[in-house]
């Protein structure tokens, strides 16, 4: 079996040693001017609950109209309105130390499979490819970020109610649907890694692999989180790609 194991890897990294490029789809967003007067709120100010549900009522149009059109990372078209989008200025109110709890809660709960639903318009898992592979790597960080603070809002909560509380269907069904999104979107990330890191440009991975590598050092404390550690230090130990590895160590 060692030897079967060590033969994969090889060929591995043969495969992503000669892949160096993945070519993205065309551009063809439309400009600020024109995100502006299909209705999307000025990126000069932090989006809410309700510009987002403009966004996604928007971006339902514009992938069934045509694909290519949706914003764009570092797109000199719709690049300003796609940052403001995953930007996590957006999402300032979870970190927020003074913020009232409850009302942090209620906002997380309003925004919270943002990042998931954005998404369904950029994978396309089933292709050879990821050509929207910048905006998917995108969707899931953000995804996982907004999970990561919820679960941490949740703990929070947790340890100022009393037991009769805690068992309240309401706590518990928040609770629980957070802790399990937040592990759900922790394998959406480690799985670029694991098992699909292929299928995306090499220079894209090295961005993934820093970004990952700030997420991890992220994760709150709670008893899964030296689990997820230790499986990022065997990632790190076992990845093909010497430029990406060095990138998961920090270096």
């Amino acid at each position: 079996m060692r030897i079967i194991y060590l033969v994969l890897l090889f060929f591995s990294t043969l495969r992503l040693s000669a892949q160096t490029t993945v070519i993205p789809y065309p551009d063809n967003s439309p400009d600020l001017a024109s995100f502006l007067q299909m209705g999307l709120s000025s990126p000069a100010v932090p989006y809410a609950a309700a510009d987002y549900k403009k966004v996604i009522g928007l971006l339902d149009r514009i992938y069934e109209a045509d694909k290519f059109s949706l914003p764009r990372s570092g797109s000199s078209y719709s690049g300003e309105i796609y940052d403001r989008i995953f930007s996590r200025e957006n999402f300032a109110f979870l970190t927020d130390t003074d913020a009232n709890l409850g009302n942090q809660i209620i906002e997380y709960e309003r925004v919270k499979g943002i990042g998931y639903r954005l998404l369904i318009y950029y994978i396309e898992d089933t292709e050879p490819e990821e050509r929207f592979g910048r905006e998917v790597l995108d969707c899931l960080l953000l995804d996982a970020w907004l999970n990561l603070h919820g679960v941490i809002l949740y703990d929070k909560l947790a340890k100022q109610l009393t037991p009769e509380q805690l068992g309240q269907s309401n706590f518990r069904r928040g609770f629980e649907e957070a802790v399990r999104e937040y592990r759900r979107s922790l394998e959406e990330l480690y799985y670029v890694l694991e098992g699909d890191y292929l299928r995306y440009d090499v220079k894209l991975l090295e961005n993934f692999a820093a970004e990952f590598n700030a997420f991890i050092r992220e994760l709150p404390e709670r008893k899964s989180s030296e689990i997820y550690k230790k499986r990022f230090g065997a990632l790190v130990k076992n990845f093909p790609h010497k430029g990406i590895k060095r990138v998961l160590k920090g270096i």
